[in-house]
């Protein structure tokens, strides 16, 4: 926002050498597009974003609207589906599976947690897949980055993904006046409705 606020125009470096240079809002989305990836079937295993000596119990991840299971775009006012795979070697009791959706610039939205969410104890045990649906995903169009993380019972982190993974929110006419709140407004659009009255006296 700082940059947009400041600047008019952009460019964009990869390895020092200029890959373009335009409007800055056009610029920004650009690199964001770069740095995370839009898949709705990732395979986390050897996720290069994985930190270092994380042994990987997350194994794979699947976005994707509710509306079309294959695609990662989720339209405004849709259910966002994700579908994690897991492998542990040996069991985990009490574990909490949590991911967090956050915009490119880093700003965190939400984060939803078997911890929170889950009135049974979620244990681990060889191959399994944990699913979580988020309804009404009414965000601004845009790409949004997920990042995961697997914590045992006291909260120690045994894997983790601190982005890479994205979705894209796609417009549509979720409010029926064929019109959304332009991006300055905030990253969240209400889920609001108006009644209007004229005093008679």
């Amino acid at each position: 926002a700082a940059i947009e606020s400041l600047c008019t125009s952009a460019a964009l470096l990869n390895s020092g050498r200029l890959e373009c240079q335009g409007p800055t809002a056009s610029i920004i989305s650009r690199y964001f597009k770069s740095v995370c990836q839009l898949q709705g079937d990732m395979d986390l295993a050897n996720f290069a974003q994985r930190p270092v000596g994380r042994t990987p119990i997350l194994r794979r991840l699947r976005i994707a609207s509710c509306a079309d299971p294959s695609n990662p775009s989720v339209p405004l006012g849709d259910s966002l589906h994700l579908e994690f795979e897991l492998a542990a070697e040996k069991p985990i009791h009490d574990a909490i599976l949590l991911f967090r959706v956050q915009t490119g610039r880093g700003l965190k939205l939400f984060t939803c947690s078997t911890r929170n969410d889950l009135t049974d104890r979620f244990d681990v045990q060889g191959t399994m897949r944990a699913t979580c649906v988020v309804q009404n995903i009414r965000l601004q169009p845009g790409r949004y980055e997920i990042s995961v993380a697997l914590k045992n019972a006291l909260g120690d982190i045994l894997d983790e993904i601190p982005s890479g993974p994205a979705f894209e929110v796609v417009a549509s006419n979720v409010n029926g006046s064929g019109r959304l709140p332009p991006p300055t407004s905030g990253v969240l659009i209400a889920d609001s409705s108006w009644n209007l009255t004229a005093d008679r006296t």
